[in-house]
């Protein structure tokens, strides 16, 4: 996952990470509506590296 490759190589992208994820933030409460707030992002995030070995792409159906 970009986010985590980012948040985990140093200070600077950290910070670039922290920005992409307010950016990303905002443009998904502004297309979606509330529940993607920076914070539930991180939780996101938290989530999927906890749990990323359960899961396969192929697992997931993919909609339009």
């Amino acid at each position: 996952m970009v986010l985590n490759d980012l948040k985990q190589h140093g200070k600077d992208r950290a910070a670039y990470s922290e920005s992409v994820l307010k950016e990303l933030s905002g443009h998904l409460t502004k297309e979606y509506g509330k529940g993607f707030s920076h914070r539930n992002l991180e939780y996101f995030r938290k989530f999927y590296l906890s749990y990323k070995s359960n899961f396969a792409i192929s697992d997931c159906e993919i909609r339009d």
